[in-house]
């Protein structure tokens, strides 16, 4: 049987709106009512995961928990659970270095990875330029490590693979009832999810800009452009806190530049930001709406006309040169062709019972013939193609040129070719095949289930978020001392353009690693706080706004109220009505606790199986 990976159908697909991070404890070395009486919190019950896996809260959320004497605090115990929280969760906690089992673990790990390729390019310009950088940094795969461009064309198919894959399932089964309310809740939900991060973190800077947090590093800044690569400005520092504010409005719009309408502008540079990474958030939003639009237009079609039009508006997004919603669309794609995989080899094994076993040998091979026969090669054969699509897919998002002086083989080819954008062609199609193959191929998973991928995968929002505003302020100011100390340059001796350019490669590579020991620790630890305290809150949040705006929509309709346009009367009609109506509630309730085979499973059931009470018409879903 092919390679593939196979999900648990009791879990839910998770997403970056839906991360498996949720069920982390906010505060490390905390099990529910463990007795450190760290994190146990009213706001627990926001959460709609498992019931065994809980999400916990800070203690000053629960007054209940902090004891009372003579109307004072336990002051010492505070001070020690406030501390406490403060250590990483992946040195007490052992669910933050976890894998989800929700069927797609490897990819939240490919998320995190690629999360720290952006920030690797983020800082190791600081030291080394494009123009700049030493000819082992120019190497594909090697390269990969500092290229961010890559790391968010892997955002988006991603991202387009995990929105579409639970819908897919739930159409595909007919369950159209779950699917409405799929696809409603992701709607609800996920401008929540991307927004409410991204304005905290830029509030924080906001404040920490007004109180001078950043005026060392502006002063760093405008004294090294000039001969070391600084990308990125530290926010100014305005007079008054009502221009500060001023700015941190402008970055808020620029945050909902992507929501309706949809011609607003989203180019960073014409706004006043905070973090300037953030440019990937409004498209990331405005791809998720497309990708639902279309899950909801294609839900009724027949699976090979879904895929031709998703294909198609995928071509149509590149030729309109809307590059990152084409590759939300390439994600429908690979999910709905891994689906179709699935529920074939499902029906070999119902039809099949020793399918496995007997597949092992000649003869039972050959009883398939044409395109059939090429579902059931040996397992050896789909893991070696799996993992050279994988192997291609890296080496392809690690060639493009852009600025680079040397020749690479790959855009030298193409350009022969007559490929027009050579770069995005490169990494359009090699980020396609990286996660399609990392999602197909169970082969692969321990490259991306392991702790620390895992513990990447489930702060890769954070990290996100948090590594630009690490990099502007502790990067910067430690930027000085890690030039003196890699170049033993006299600390009287000022450094100038001159000085640079006798600095040597090695210099600078050494000079890079020092600042990094600092900054990606800061980076790191900042980042789980955020996860913790911030990203995980917002989760939850999202959840609740979604509970209390659609609470009652799912209760049974009153018996005693009649259908629109029609009046109850001495005919039987009220008593029909009623029946009708209580069953159909009936019938829905059994669709949402019961999966995609409840039709299947529950023929048995009076008014499922094709004898319905009262003659009525049969049903096709739920």
């Amino acid at each position: 049987m092919a390679e593939q990976q196979h999900p648990q159908h009791d879990e839910p697909y998770l997403d970056v709106e839906e991360d498996t991070s949720e069920h982390a404890p906010l505060n490390p070395g905390s099990s529910g009512t463990g007795s450190s009486g760290l994190l146990v919190g009213p706001l627990s019950s926001l959460s709609t995961s498992s019931p065994s896996l809980s999400v916990k809260t800070p203690v000053w959320y629960d007054l209940s928990t902090v004891r009372r004497t003579y109307g004072q605090f336990e002051v010492l115990g505070s001070v020690k659970r406030f501390f406490y929280a403060l250590i990483p969760s992946w040195i007490t906690t052992h669910s933050a270095t976890t894998p989800s089992k929700s069927g797609i673990s490897a990819l939240d790990g490919l998320r995190g990875l690629a999360c720290l390729f952006v920030f690797n390019e983020h800082y190791v310009i600081c030291y080394q330029s494009r123009e700049t950088q030493v000819w082992l940094m120019r190497v594909p795969f090697i390269r990969l490590l500092w290229y961010g461009k890559a790391a968010v064309f892997l955002f988006f198919v991603i991202s387009g693979y995990v929105l579409s894959v639970k819908p897919l399932r739930l159409m595909r089964a007919k369950s159209y009832l779950d699917f409405h309310k799929t696809i409603s809740s992701s709607f609800l939900r996920r401008g929540i999810r991307l927004y409410l991060p991204c304005m905290i973190v830029s509030l924080v800077a906001c404040v920490l800009t007004y109180m001078g947090f950043f005026d060392r590093a502006s002063e760093n800044y405008f004294q090294y452009r000039n001969f070391v690569f600084l990308k990125e400005q530290p926010p100014p520092h305005m007079p008054t806190f009502r221009e500060q504010f001023a700015g941190y409005m402008t970055n808020v719009d620029f945050i909902f530049s992507a929501t309706l309408p949809f011609d607003r502008d989203t180019d960073v540079l014409h706004y006043f930001m905070y973090d300037d990474h953030q440019w990937t958030i409004p498209k990331e939003f405005r791809s998720s709406m497309a990708v639902f639009a279309v899950l909801v237009t294609t839900s009724r079609m027949r699976a090979p006309f879904r895929l031709f039009t998703v294909a198609s508006l995928g071509v149509y997004a590149v030729q309109t040169l809307r590059l990152y919603t084409s590759l939300f669309m390439a994600g429908i794609v690979c999910a709905e062709i891994d689906l179709i995989r699935q529920a074939y080899y499902a029906r070999c094994k119902e039809t099949l019972p020793d399918y496995t076993d007997a597949e092992k040998s000649s003869s039972m091979r050959s009883r398939y013939k044409g395109l059939e026969a090429l579902m059931h090669l040996p397992d050896l054969f789909y893991k070696a193609m799996w993992i050279t699509l994988f192997t291609l897919g890296v080496f392809m998002i690690s060639s493009p040129q852009e600025i680079q002086r040397t020749p690479n083989y790959l855009p030298a080819l193409f350009a022969r070719w007559g490929v027009r954008d050579v770069d995005n062609t490169l990494l359009l199609i090699g980020s396609i095949m990286v996660v399609w193959s990392t999602a197909a191929c169970a082969s692969l998973g321990p490259l991306f289930n392991n702790p620390f991928i895992t513990y990447l995968g489930k702060i890769s929002y954070a990290l996100y978020l948090m590594h630009g505003t690490v990099i502007k302020s502790l990067g910067y100011n430690v930027l000085p001392w890690t030039l003196y100390m890699a170049t033993w340059t006299p600390w009287e001796v000022e450094l100038d353009v001159d000085w640079w350019h006798g600095v040597s490669s090695s210099q600078k590579v050494l000079a890079y690693a020092l600042g990094l020991c600092f900054v990606a620790t800061a980076c790191f630890w900042v980042s789980d706080l955020f996860w913790r305290f911030v990203d995980i809150p917002s989760v939850s949040f999202a959840r609740f706004v979604e509970t209390w705006v659609t609470k009652g929509a799912d209760d049974p309709a009153p018996l005693d109220d009649p259908l629109p346009g029609f009046a109850l009367g001495s005919s039987g009609f009220n008593d029909s009505y009623n029946h009708h109506s209580a069953f159909d509630y009936r019938r829905a309730r059994a669709s949402s606790s019961a999966g995609p085979g409840h039709l299947r499973n529950a023929s048995h059931i009076s008014g499922i199986s094709g004898q319905q009470d009262g003659g009525g018409p049969k049903r096709k879903n739920g």
